[in-house]
């Protein structure tokens, strides 16, 4: 069985003489990548695409967030080409939401810490990959390559102190 981004399957990061700037991803960068893409948490990824979605939250009922896609958002400023990669914490979508009274914490929270984590090697990494075999990369950030200002103002391994922590200004409904 071919593997899952594979030519074969018409699913490959980049096919030869389409996808990839180069006529094609070698074998060791196409695993590589892939694997990469894989191990990047949330805010990492966030970081590297080139568009933002648009999403909408909401407090349910009983205290819990729900969010959804595809909606307009008052928690971001829509969908959003980056100019250049990697894109800024607080331009990228991003938002950690937490209770009320649990902002001064809320980095302390091991989930938060897992989702919200930036390791500045493995974004360059991923970005200089993508920028050589992908075309829509290179062709957006290929003559500018990647902005060492940006890569250099990310942290080497936590969460940026960009990312906006938005909270409820009093408890929710029924949680006393």
């Amino acid at each position: 069985q071919p593997a899952l981004y594979s030519p074969e399957n018409g699913m490959s990061i980049a096919p030869p003489g389409d996808g990839g700037v180069d006529g094609g991803v070698p074998d060791n960068e196409r695993r590589e990548l892939i694997q990469l893409l894989g191990e990047l948490s949330h805010a990492e990824l966030a970081l590297i695409r080139a568009n933002t979605p648009c999403i909408s939250w909401h407090r349910l009922p009983k205290g819990q967030f729900g969010y959804s896609g595809h909606a307009i958002s008052l928690a971001n400023k829509g969908p959003s080409v980056a100019l250049s990669l990697p894109r800024p914490p607080d331009n990228a979508g991003l938002n950690i939401i937490v209770d009320h009274g649990k902002k001064g914490t809320a980095l302390n929270n091991p989930g938060v810490r897992m989702v919200f984590r930036v390791r500045r090697t493995k974004i360059q990494r991923a970005l200089t990959l993508l920028i050589k075999h992908n075309k829509y990369y290179a062709r957006l950030y290929g003559n500018i390559g990647i902005d060492n200002v940006a890569l250099a103002a990310l942290p080497e391994d936590g969460i940026p102190d960009s990312i906006p922590i938005l909270h409820e200004d009093q408890e929710a409904p029924g949680h006393h």
